[in-house]
């Protein structure tokens, strides 16, 4: 920041994890930084950085703190995600890396949302969860496919059983998309009566193309489990570890 003040460039830092007001007004004693952004930018980021060059007053943008101020509250969670532009990643240096492996995130925070230890719950993502429609999502699939001829992906979201119909729909669809497809998720195994990790599921997940699935165990305490509120149990999450390998997952 400092080298870039030096070069009159503009500095903005900022998203999800700067909504804290005492991490935002750390970020603004650094010298040369120009605005923190508290939140998920990409709706007001074009227009704000055209201001920021040219001089005009940023701090009416929802979520911009400026130095010499108090921070400002975090912008509120983007609920129409199916109107944000698709990821470009053209300029990605793809040459160097064996694999092209692009990035999905169809849902942003976390449908259970309660587990007391997760610092993603305070952030403007895990404040409240929002899905992207199946179509929406298929979309950049197929997109994403065509633009870097690939079939790896890895999905992003914190729990992509969040949303059941979206995640049961990926399972059926997904293969007329990209038929080839080999892809990574994170889920969340809560012991609800369905949370889409039955074994039928899993095995129609593979065929789909899921390779490995993350999930957090935590504990192998139940007492802790309850504590943490994760809304798991033991029997359910060892249930879930077998269904998983023997339907061909990495676990």
């Amino acid at each position: 920041a400092g080298e870039c003040r030096a070069r009159r460039v503009p500095v903005v830092v900022g998203g999800n994890y700067f909504v804290l007001p005492e991490v935002v007004e750390r970020w603004l004693r650094i010298d040369g930084v120009s605005v923190v952004y508290g939140g998920e930018p990409e709706r007001d980021l074009g227009a704000l950085l055209e201001d920021l060059v040219n001089g005009r007053d940023v701090s009416r943008y929802p979520g911009v703190s400026v130095p010499g101020r108090h921070a400002a509250p975090p912008a509120p969670p983007l609920q129409d995600l199916d109107s944000l532009p698709f990821p470009d990643y053209t300029d990605f240096p793809w040459s160097l890396y064996p694999n092209r492996i692009v990035p999905i995130m169809a849902g942003r925070g976390c449908g259970w949302g309660r587990c007391r230890f997760c610092s993603d719950v305070i952030t403007s993502a895990g404040r409240t969860f929002r899905s992207r429609s199946l179509e929406n999502v298929l979309g950049e699939l197929r997109y994403q496919r065509e633009r870097h001829d690939t079939s790896l992906f890895v999905f992003l979201d914190l729990k992509l059983n969040s949303d059941l119909n979206l995640w049961r729909g990926l399972l059926e669809r997904l293969p007329c998309v990209v038929p080839d497809a080999s892809w990574t998720a994170s889920v969340h195994v809560d012991s609800g009566k369905d949370n889409g990790l039955f074994r039928q599921d899993l095995i129609q997940a593979r065929r789909a193309g899921l390779a490995r699935v993350t999930s957090g165990l935590e504990t192998a305490s139940a007492r802790l489990l309850q504590r943490m509120a994760k809304g798991s149990s033991l029997a359910r999450t060892s249930e879930f570890i077998r269904d998983a390998a023997e339907a061909g997952i990495g676990v």
